[in-house]
């Protein structure tokens, strides 16, 4: 039994004496971190005692050698800048997560030495923009999010170098310009672009429908112009589409029924004209629709009853004409039905008794009759 016991301990001793030395110099670079930062109390398990390692502390998680793979500190109540941070100690990072912090300055590119990292999210912060020209590629990353900074220039180029990206998210910051049409060549795995909320311009990029597995597509308030990319309709797999907020003009191409998986469409406040398409109807698995502040014209499609998932329905501020058809009275989920500021005339159907869910309807400003009753 003695003997069994020397032997585990002689076995043990190599492996834990082996995760304390790993460990040191990235506990080392840690604790050089928190004294850099305003508040030091918003990490104050990182301390160093006795036989303890950096493995235990908050954020920390590390693999059997003691190599610290993942930095995970979100809304941890962090103040202050990345330039103390030694990325170099930590080659072995898979996860770095400082988002909803406040942290500030620039992002050091020396972010881009870490050779294993893959999820990189910095959002809901106060930074900006690294030198990218002194910037690494990063083939590994999959997933980027900086959203909420204070960001700005053209389109960061080194995000072109990380070939396996799955999820970007660079919305609500002040980037200007035209998206890369090389995005979707050097990035063909996005299943997540979230790019909304900045100053891009010019036309979006055809380019962008040879994504095959894109399922997120947001580029809301920029400032894009020309007509509705009739190339994203292609886009079989996409679940999320938001172009509100841009200068687009034209029609809603009849192709919209082939996205037969979209679940949210948002396409209000642009200049779009013409009328609904009745392929819209093909949407069945659509739970919000947003064309308000448009200025499409015609009736509403009789096949847009056929929409039973739909939750938010929402047409305002346009110039539709015709009656309601009563085919809306099918919509039994639909909570929000906002038409008003249209041409709409006719008798309200009563139908629309039907919409049990409803908690929302605005007919005001049409020529609308009263049904009398509706039950």
């Amino acid at each position: 039994m003695l003997q069994h016991m020397t032997l585990l301990y002689a076995s043990v001793f190599p492996l834990v004496f082996m995760a304390c030395a790993t460990s040191k110099p990235q506990e080392e670079a840690l604790l050089q971190w928190k004294a850099s930062l305003a508040d030091a109390n918003s990490v104050s398990s990182w301390s160093p005692t006795g036989s303890s390692t950096c493995c235990s502390w908050l954020g920390v998680t590390c693999d059997a050698a003691g190599h610290v793979v993942e930095l995970s500190l979100p809304s941890a109540g962090l103040r202050g800048q990345l330039d103390s941070f030694d990325f170099a100690a930590f080659p072995n990072l898979t996860k770095l997560n400082l988002n909803n912090n406040s942290l500030v300055g620039d992002i050091p590119f020396r972010f881009s030495k870490l050779p294993n990292i893959v999820w990189l999210d910095l959002g809901s912060n106060y930074l900006t923009k690294p030198d990218y020209s002194r910037m690494s590629p990063m083939p590994t990353l999959e997933h980027i999010s900086m959203w909420g900074n204070k960001l700005g220039g053209m389109f960061p180029e080194f995000i072109l170098s990380c070939t396996n990206l799955i999820f970007l998210d660079l919305s609500k910051n002040a980037f200007h310009g035209p998206i890369p049409d090389a995005l979707a060549k050097m990035t063909p795995n996005l299943v997540y672009l979230n790019l909304s909320w900045n100053g891009f311009s010019g036309t979006i990029p055809r380019s962008l429908a040879q994504l095959p597995n894109l399922q997120d597509l947001r580029l809301g308030s920029n400032i894009f112009r020309g007509g509705f990319p009739e190339m994203l309709t292609t886009i079989s797999t996409l679940q999320f589409l938001s172009l509100s907020n841009n200068t687009l003009s034209g029609s809603i191409p009849m192709g919209i029924g082939n996205l037969t998986s979209l679940q949210y469409l948002s396409l209000s406040n642009n200049t779009l004209s013409g009328s609904i398409p009745t392929g819209i109807g093909n949407l069945t698995s659509l739970q919000v629709l947003r064309l308000s502040n448009n200025q499409f014209t015609g009736p509403l499609p009789t096949l847009i009853g056929s929409m039973e998932h739909l939750e938010a329905l929402y047409l305002a501020n346009n110039s539709l004409n015709g009656p309601i058809p009563p085919a809306i009275g099918n919509m039994t989920a639909l909570q929000f039905l906002l038409l008003e500021n249209n041409n709409l005339n006719g008798t309200i159907p009563p139908e629309i008794g039907n919409m049990t869910a409803l908690q929302q309807l605005d007919l005001r400003n049409n020529q609308l009759e009263d049904p009398g009753r509706i039950e």
